[in-house]
């Protein structure tokens, strides 16, 4: 349900229609879902170091909404001219079908080739196609996504101290869903059109006392690099300045990077992140001037970097004590922007904050009792 609230300053969460019945935002829905799936897999051992996993999933969802909204019309001094129920009932069916394929092959004991293509579905949900928003539109003819994703990777380790998972993957997306502005400054949800992303990530974690042999149980140092790239790309669409654009919400560079430092029951961790600029529209538009429709919607996110430092302290096998400080440095960052309410603008991130946290392990307790 959506509608107006009470004016005063309690936690009163009851809708208000009969006091404000012409409130401009008023739905009442229900959203029946039924969903039923059949689906196989299997593992076949070619050899003792090459097997295939193939999969299908048989799917039917039936996605009804049933429901009411209010169709208010107001004159230029705000006085109301209509006040209409509307009612929206829909039923969507589908059926589709999924396959997928997975390869592995093992070179050695310690190292992995692996590889898997899977076909990709996402259901227009009615959260996409029902807002009570004045600005807000949603193409009547928005339809299912659907893509598949590819990826090719090797993973493996070395004597128990260098571990790794490098892999590239591919991800196409037909019929994207995104929002894109009409010359009024009306935000539409619609299929945007085809995109894909591309990309390389790697996990390496590379335990320091073990590669140096010290026979030493008390110590612990071990280091960690987590990358990924990702190139993004709309490569056909319908829309004016959209083919060619960065897909919104999809930063270029992610890097993660950390090191843990332990003496006996004592570990100290620091962590640093580094995110890139991403856009967060389809047109991947600019900043927009004070003054324009667009102000406070539209903008990229600019790139940030986080320290986070961790302790954490076993006082005996029941009692842990744990503490840290996130964005050590105190930047100033956002990874998101409110396009409705409290909006439009930015959402600030969190500045420096602490926590202090002390743990109890009933299973040890009750073990030893």
């Amino acid at each position: 349900m959506q509608g107006p609230g009470s004016q005063g300053v309690d936690a009163d969460f009851r809708i208000r229609n009969d006091i404000f019945p012409d409130y401009p935002s008023q739905s009442a829905f229900v959203f029946p879902n039924r969903n039923l799936a059949l689906f196989s897999e299997a593992i076949f051992k070619l050899s003792s170091r090459l097997s295939i996993s193939p999969g299908i999933r048989h799917e039917w969802i039936r996605t009804e909404s049933m429901g009411e909204y209010q169709r208010i019309v107001f004159d230029n001094a705000g006085n109301p001219l209509l006040n209409q129920t509307l009612e929206d009932n829909r039923i969507l069916n589908r059926r589709f079908t999924l396959f997928g394929l997975g390869l592995s092959y093992k070179p050695s004991k310690n190292s992995e080739v692996y590889s898997n293509v899977t076909e990709n579905y996402r259901s227009v949900t009615f959260s996409d196609i029902r807002v009570v928003n004045p600005s807000f539109i949603v193409d009547p003819d928005i339809r299912d996504e659907s893509g598949y994703s590819i990826d090719l990777g090797f993973r493996g380790r070395m004597a128990s101290a260098l571990s790794w998972d490098l892999s590239s993957f591919l991800i196409y997306y037909d019929d994207r869903i995104g929002i894109i502005f009409d010359d009024r400054a009306n935000r539409i949800r619609k299929n945007i059109g085809t995109a894909r992303i591309m990309g390389l990530e790697a996990l390496i974690q590379w335990n320091i006392i073990r590669s140096l042999k010290l026979e030493t149980t008390d110590y612990l140092l071990d280091a960690f690099i987590n990358m990924a790239f990702s190139d993004s790309k709309y490569l056909r669409s319908e829309e004016n300045n959209v083919v060619g654009k960065e897909l919104e919400f999809v930063p270029r560079y992610n890097l993660k990077a950390g090191l843990n430092f332990g003496y006996k029951d004592l570990v100290l961790g620091v962590l640093w992140t580094h995110v890139s600029s991403q856009f967060t529209d389809v047109e991947n538009s600019p900043v927009a001037m004070p003054g324009d429709q667009k102000s406070g919607l539209v903008g990229p996110v600019p790139a940030y970097d986080l320290i986070d430092v961790s302790a954490k302290w076993r006082l005996n096998s029941l009692l842990h004590l744990e503490a840290g400080i996130n964005n050590l440095a105190g930047s100033q960052y956002f990874t998101q922007r409110a396009i409705g309410y409290p909006g439009p603008g930015v959402i600030p991130s969190y500045d420096r904050n602490y926590y202090l946290s002390l743990s109890f392990n009933l299973s040890q307790s009750r073990s030893k009792s």
